[in-house]
């Protein structure tokens, strides 16, 4: 399968080529943007809408309980063959695709924490030992959470156990002699007709040398495809401050967004998911400037709002 966006991208380069030139003109002599959607919509044929939703069905976004119970399986077999680490993955892959409430959640949660005790992550296990008895851990079963728990606290010693999942993840480091939000000296913000607004070099630049630092507006992750050798980019990093997810938390609604902890998936639902979410399958099928769009849009609303 290839990555997203790119069959609907062709879909799109085709129909452009055999618009007659009228249309053509008229949608790109449009600089507004209301206008413009109405035309691509009124140009948005039956054939364009069957294409999008096989394309669609390829990218499948929703929760599915039976791939959750295989992957559940999987890691259990992981486990038993003392593969702790493959383990840990399959257990969390399972997460991404269980319903929020399904028994088998709190399950996923409380199989981990084994996985991650074995890889001495103890303050990790603990903190999925409290989610797997929030979402239901059936009672009969808890002694061994419990007990597993009570370890993690007497290796933790003076540590105290806190859980961590409502600290912010920490920022990069700014590039050295430039803060976040500066340009490096020596260079100039100019505008000019044609080029807008753009930096000019004053003096020379060293190669290498940061000039720039800036936080983006808005930003999505670009989705990879999964290789034998390396995870897919959506597997690894939040999908709101884009930071590493070593431990992921799921989206409770769909398979694909994921976070570095609850405040990044609090703030993501808050600002823009609620949106996006529902919108997996297409937003993956029509490709990442498409998503990005959407969130850009949604950042902006946002910010008016305050």
């Amino acid at each position: 399968m290839q990555g997203p966006g790119l069959e609907w991208r062709r879909r799109c380069r085709l129909r452009w080529r055999h618009m007659p030139d009228l249309q053509r003109r008229r949608f790109t002599s449009n600089t507004r943007l209301g206008p413009l959607l109405r035309l691509a919509r009124h140009w948005l044929s039956p054939a364009d809408t069957a294409v999008l939703d096989e394309l669609c069905a390829s990218w499948r976004a929703g929760k599915d309980r039976s791939t959750a119970l295989h992957l559940k399986q999987q890691g259990n077999d992981s486990f038993k063959a003392r593969d702790y680490l493959q383990a840990l993955s399959l257990y969390t892959k399972g997460l991404r695709y269980v319903p929020a409430d399904s028994p088998e959640c709190a399950l996923l949660y409380a199989n981990r924490s084994a996985a991650l005790y074995q890889l001495h992550r103890y303050q990790d296990c603990v903190e999925d030992i409290e989610r797997a008895e929030r979402l239901g851990y059936p009672p009969e079963l808890q002694h061994k959470t419990q007990s597993r728990r009570a370890a993690c606290l007497q290796r933790l010693g003076g540590s105290g156990g806190e859980s961590r999942e409502s600290e912010p993840p920490s920022a990069a480091p700014p590039a050295p002699g430039v803060g976040v939000g500066e340009c490096a000296p020596g260079l100039s913000l100019r505008w000019e007709r044609g080029r807008g607004r753009h930096y000019r070099a004053c003096q020379d630049v060293v190669q290498g040398q940061a000039v720039l630092q800036e936080t983006a507006f808005a930003a999505v992750l670009v989705p990879g495809l999964p290789s034998p050798d390396h995870p897919p980019t959506q597997e690894l990093q939040c999908h709101h401050c884009l930071a590493p997810a070593t431990l992921p938390l799921p989206c409770p609604s769909c398979s694909y967004a994921q976070y570095c902890g609850q405040l990044c998936r609090s703030t993501a639902w808050r600002t823009h998911h609620w949106l996006d979410c529902p919108l997996g399958g297409h937003l993956l099928a029509l490709g990442t400037g498409s998503h990005l769009a959407l969130r850009t849009t949604l950042t902006g609303a946002w910010g008016e709002e305050g």
